[in-house]
């Protein structure tokens, strides 16, 4: 596949933009992912927010936030609003991996929206949402649920297996979330 180097410099600036490291230019496994957020569009997909609002998780994240300087929770508003505007555009920059991952259990498609969010003191924070595109609503994209990925636990950092797990606990809360709100599309 040939690239232009407009098409090169326009990938990279996209990606800067995101916060996303631009990893390779050729086509890597993710690049065969079928998601609305990567199909460009001139209509804006609808968002529709599905989160637990008292579930431990979503309140850590509001609670993050309201920590940070009001300087800092502006620009990390503005990343999380820019790459869920960029994936109702259908405008997902390749390579996939570091912004959007596909993730699949049972009868449907769930796919992950992936942030690091270095704004306040600390480390960075990977902050993770999962939604799904369901077929009967071809406009929407429902948003399930939200965390911050766990990496540490004090000062220790965590196995490879222990994070899997934590993040598995996520997942399944989002799943979760899709069995309740199905039968009313989510609203």
């Amino acid at each position: 596949m040939l690239l232009r180097w407009g098409d090169v410099v326009l990938r990279w600036v996209r990606c800067l933009t995101l916060g996303i490291a631009l990893v390779s230019m050729g086509e890597a496994a993710d690049d065969r992912l079928q998601s609305r957020c990567v199909r460009p569009r001139v209509a804006k997909l609808e968002w529709r927010d599905y989160f637990d609002p008292i579930n431990d998780k979503v309140v850590e994240i509001d609670q993050w936030l309201n920590e940070l300087s009001d300087f800092d929770r502006e620009l990390a508003e503005a990343e999380i609003a820019d790459l869920r505007e960029q994936a109702a555009l259908g405008r997902i920059p390749r390579p996939f991996g570091e912004s959007l991952k596909r993730m699949r259990e049972g009868q449907f498609v769930m796919l992950e929206l992936r942030w690091r969010l270095a704004y306040g003191s600390g480390r960075p924070r990977k902050l993770r949402q999962y939604h799904v595109e369901p077929a009967r609503l071809p406009t929407v994209l429902v948003a399930l649920h939200k965390h911050l990925l766990v990496t540490h636990r004090g000062k220790a950092g965590l196995s490879s297996e222990e994070q899997w797990e934590l993040q598995n606990v996520e997942v399944r809360k989002a799943f979760f979330r899709y069995a309740v709100g199905e039968h009313a599309d989510w609203t």
